[in-house]
């Protein structure tokens, strides 16, 4: 549908993921649905989200397939519960790959480099449990997608810049190559 706004949540879906926060926060909401792909290891969060009208789930895909959906969503979700200690330094993947799709990101503000999601200007944060600021959230993106493109457009350059492999080679071999000498 036009102005649908479609979250993307991609990996492990384990319940300690959000999954939970994001299918309560999108109840009742016109024009949201989840697009997922992964492994969901947990047999009541698989039910869960196979049951759920707004959501559609594409399975494990390859790599290759999975960029392809990127074409199809809006924003990625990327939470980590914050009780798991691990979480709160978490540096995921889906960030950068985000990034490199130039698609934002929606991030719970627990985990640590949240912050630069925000000094970035790359996407959305609130609290893990925060059901009320991430339907909140939600409703006002559905209204502006504007801020949507001008996020993504910024995760696009801003991962060309800084992250992009042919820049970070150099630096890379540089690095590698000192410690080998000393």
């Amino acid at each position: 549908a036009i102005n649908e706004l479609v979250i993307f949540v991609l990996g492990t879906i384990w319940e300690s993921r959000g999954i939970n926060s994001l299918l309560t926060a999108i109840e009742g909401l016109e024009n949201c649905r989840v697009l997922i792909a992964g492994n969901i290891p947990q047999k009541h969060i698989y039910e869960k989200i196979l049951n759920n009208p707004k959501v559609e789930y594409k399975g494990m895909l390859t790599q290759e397939n999975t960029f392809k959906l990127y074409k199809l969503i809006d924003l990625v979700f990327v939470f980590y519960d914050p009780a798991l200690a691990i979480n709160k330094i978490a540096s995921p993947t889906k960030l950068y790959e985000a990034m490199m799709m130039g698609k934002p990101v929606i991030m719970n503000d627990e985990v640590k480099i949240s912050k630069k999601i925000i000094e970035w200007d790359i996407g959305f944060t609130c609290g893990y449990n925060d059901i009320v600021a991430l339907r909140n959230l939600l409703r006002k993106l559905i209204k502006n997608r504007t801020v949507l493109e001008e996020k993504g457009k910024n995760a696009y350059f801003l991962h060309e810049r800084k992250f992009n492999w042919e820049n970070y080679e150099p630096k890379f071999w540089e690095v590698l190559n000192e410690g080998m000498k000393s």
